[in-house]
């Protein structure tokens, strides 16, 4: 059994795998991207297959603006995409094991309240924190908010994340995720062109 955030959700799951199991509308933010041969057993015995295996570099957003997390973080995750899953799933193993970074998840009133990814710092490189969402409005589970990225600055991550915010504060999650489809099939579309 391996720990998942729900890439849009940290909960457990009967899976040994390793990296995300992403939407297949980041096919064209991967890099050292390679045909995928995986095959996902699901319920009732049904199967999912692989399309494409890659890095997606993302900035994942600090939508609920967490104190002493950046607005935006960047963060490498090793990818297969699936046509037609439900949900895109992120395992935390190969963060923990190999990354070192430690899955924190706390109550709001729990020491500062930030449910995250964080590996400490080293003499040789800076703290790392992935900020952590619970979905307390619909079905729970934490969920990690990133955008992929090639050419965005700090400040576009910035009013993003700001955006993004808003979006949940006032409209809930799900306005929150139609907003980002948005951005994301514009920006397909500006990257085809």
């Amino acid at each position: 059994m391996g720990w998942f955030v729900q890439a849009n959700s940290v909960y457990p799951a009967r899976h040994r795998g390793n990296g995300a199991f992403l939407y297949t509308d980041v096919e064209p933010y991967l890099y050292d991207k390679a045909a995928s041969n995986v095959t996902i057993g699901t319920a009732n015995n049904g199967k999912l297959h692989g399309n494409m295996r890659g890095k997606l570099k993302a900035q994942v957003l600090n939508v609920a603006g967490y104190d002493g997390l950046q607005p935006s973080v960047p963060f490498d995750i090793a990818a297969t995409t699936v046509p037609k899953i439900a949900n895109e799933l992120l395992s935390v193993d190969d963060q923990y094991r190999y990354g070192r970074f430690n899955v924190l998840l706390r109550q709001p009133d729990y020491e500062d309240g930030v449910s995250e990814l964080f590996r400490a710092a080293t003499a040789t490189s800076p703290a790392v924190r992935i900020p952590l969402v619970y979905d307390y409005r619909g079905k729970g589970g934490w969920h990690m908010y990133y955008m992929p990225t090639r050419d965005a600055d700090a400040e576009d991550m910035q009013l993003l994340s700001r955006h993004i915010a808003d979006e949940i504060a006032v409209k809930g999650v799900q306005a929150a995720n139609d907003s980002l489809n948005v951005m994301m099939t514009e920006a397909e579309d500006d990257s085809e062109t």
